[in-house]
C-alpha cells in the first residue's frame, strides 16, 4: 500500500544508512501523550511493535482525498518555513499500518468525545458537564473514539492517515527534498 511521510533530512539519513526510522518519545508532544498513548494502544491491537517502540510513526495515505493523495509541497504547514524536509514515498504492507480518518483523529487529541451529529454533539456536551467520574468519563470517548477507524464511507476528497510502528530502508520508493513554505 502506498504512503507519504514528511520527514527531516536527519531522519532521511538514518533510513538511507539502513537503519529503521522509529518515533523518539522524548520528542513526542507532551500535550498529546495520552493522544498518542491510545492510538499506540490501537494500533497493538492490530500488530505488535517492536521492542522498545513506544509510539508510531504517522504516515499520510490520502492528504486531500483520494485524487489528491500525495502531499503537496507547495503548500504551507508540512514544515516551518524555510526549512528543508523530505517527503518521502513509502510501499508499506497494509496490515502493518492503521488507517483512520485525519479530520475525526482531532476528537482524540483534543480529548473530546467523537460526534458525528449536532445531537451527538449535544449529548455528549451535556454527559461531560454531568459525569463527575473521570473513569467513566474517559471511558465513554474512547468509545467514541473507536469510529474514527471507519473509513470504508468517507467521501473522496478527504484526508485519511495512517500510523505504523516504523519506516524500514526497504519501504522507500522515492523521495523529494524540499523547503517549507
Amino acid at each position: 500500500m502506498k504512503f507519504w511521510s514528511i520527514r527531516t533530512l536527519d531522519e532521511l539519513d538514518i533510513l538511507v544508512s539502513g537503519q529503521p526510522l522509529r518515533t523518539d518519545p522524548d520528542k513526542a508532544d507532551k500535550d498529546f501523550k495520552r493522544a498518542y498513548q491510545w492510538i499506540s494502544k490501537q494500533l497493538a491491537n492490530k500488530v505488535t511493535p517492536p521492542p522498545g517502540v513506544e509510539y508510531p510513526i504517522w504516515l499520510w495515505r490520502y492528504w486531500e482525498g483520494k485524487h489528491r493523495a500525495k502531499p503537496d509541497l507547495r503548500a504551507g504547514g508540512h514544515i516551518q518555513k524555510g526549512s528543508k524536509a523530505v517527503r518521502i514515498e513509502l510501499e508499506i504492507p497494509s496490515d502493518k499500518v492503521l488507517l483512520s480518518d485525519f479530520d475525526s483523529w482531532h476528537a482524540v487529541l483534543n480529548n473530546h468525545h467523537l460526534s458525528q451529529t449536532d445531537a451527538e454533539y449535544e449529548y455528549y456536551e451535556q454527559y461531560e458537564e454531568q459525569e463527575k467520574d473521570e473513569n467513566l468519563l474517559r471511558k465513554s470517548k474512547e468509545a467514541t473514539w473507536l469510529k474514527i477507524f471507519s473509513i470504508e464511507d468517507l467521501p473522496d476528497d478527504w484526508a485519511v492517515q495512517g500510523v505504523t510502528w516504523e519506516i524500514l530502508p526497504e519501504h522507500i520508493v522515492n523521495y523529494k527534498v524540499f523547503t517549507g513554505r
